[in-house]
């Protein structure tokens, strides 16, 4: 392997950071816009206490796109990273190895082990980038990013429907210690 230099990888990298601020500083702006109202009130017949969020503000579609640009600046700086460690040889269907099975991994790095080191290759085994495996992250990003490329990813906020706590179903487990 000649001196790997990482072109490209790095801006890649450097990008999505960008892009992760900018996503960041626009959900900052669209919280400061207070998009949700916490309400609170007492259900009549069971006397229960109830607090429920109502969304104002839907999140702005922009945001779907801001996450793409950055699942795909990190893919792709991952598949910058095998050609470099190919040097380029296996031209433009190198690829970084991710599936959803170790053996479809396998298959992907005997695919290009000809092209590459040993410690190169040893490197891309050492990842276990597939469902499960050691590099189960890299797999998400992975996905997200597949997912991403053929339809549009939905951002949503998320609240619970219902939360009811119960205080004396637990303080009966413990009635050696608690006199009810």
């Amino acid at each position: 392997m000649a001196d790997c230099q990482l072109i490209g990888i790095d801006t890649k990298i450097a990008r999505a950071k960008q892009q992760v601020c900018e996503l960041q500083a626009a959900i900052r702006a669209w919280v400061d816009t207070t998009p949700y109202e916490i309400i609170e009130y007492s259900e009549v017949e069971t006397k229960t206490r109830v607090f429920a969020i109502k969304i104002r503000n839907d999140l702005p579609s922009g945001f779907a796109g801001m996450v793409g640009d950055v699942l795909n600046n990190l893919r792709t700086s991952l598949d910058y990273l095998v050609w470099e460690l190919t040097d380029g040889k296996g031209g433009d269907r190198l690829y970084f190895p991710v599936a959803y099975k170790a053996k479809s991994v396998k298959a992907m790095i005997d695919g290009v082990k000809h092209l590459t080191p040993n410690d190169a290759v040893h490197l891309l085994e050492a990842t276990e980038a597939y469902k499960g495996g050691n590099g189960h992250g890299l797999w998400q990003l992975h996905e997200l990013n597949r997912l991403e490329k053929h339809r549009s990813l939905m951002p949503v906020c998320a609240a619970i429907g219902k939360v009811a706590i119960d205080i004396a179903s637990p303080m009966k487990a413990l009635w050696w210690l608690v006199p009810l």
